[in-house]
């Protein structure tokens, strides 16, 4: 299990016609903190050849204008929870931030399960990467 601390964020695109968006440059240091970990926790081995199945958690603190009260903090989360961003595009931003260390090509991924919610605490993401069995090809 791959278990960063911080906001998570979600996969955004530069096209180079005009200079990069703050959300951009979250995007990349969320991919380079996700790579550090990766890369401690999975050591010198090479990256899986095969199909991969994750599962994800995207946790994001609840700001402080949700309020104090449990049962104002929970209908806040409710709301906001199908708000950007999308769960979507913080699976992407995970996915090319372990490729080329624990998978060669995020195309390998071939099973996902994914869930955002709101926590009390600091955000956080969890991965769990299972290496799913090679199937033998069909003649």
């Amino acid at each position: 299990m791959v278990r960063v601390t911080g906001t998570p964020a979600p996969w955004t695109v530069y096209t180079r016609n005009s200079a990069p968006s703050a959300g951009w440059y979250s995007m990349q240091a969320y991919q380079s903190a996700i790579q550090a970990t990766a890369r401690t926790l999975w050591g010198s081995r090479p990256p899986l050849d095969g199909p991969v199945q994750l599962s994800f958690i995207f946790a994001r603190a609840t700001p402080l204008t949700a309020g104090k009260r449990p049962e104002t903090r929970t209908k806040w989360n409710e709301k906001h929870i199908l708000s950007r961003p999308d769960l979507t595009n913080y699976m992407k931003a995970a996915e090319d931030g372990l490729k080329n260390i624990i998978f060669k090509d995020d195309s390998q991924v071939v099973s996902t399960n994914a869930t955002k919610v709101y926590t009390d605490g600091e955000g956080y993401t969890c991965i769990v990467i299972t290496a799913l069995p090679k199937k033998s090809e069909e003649l």
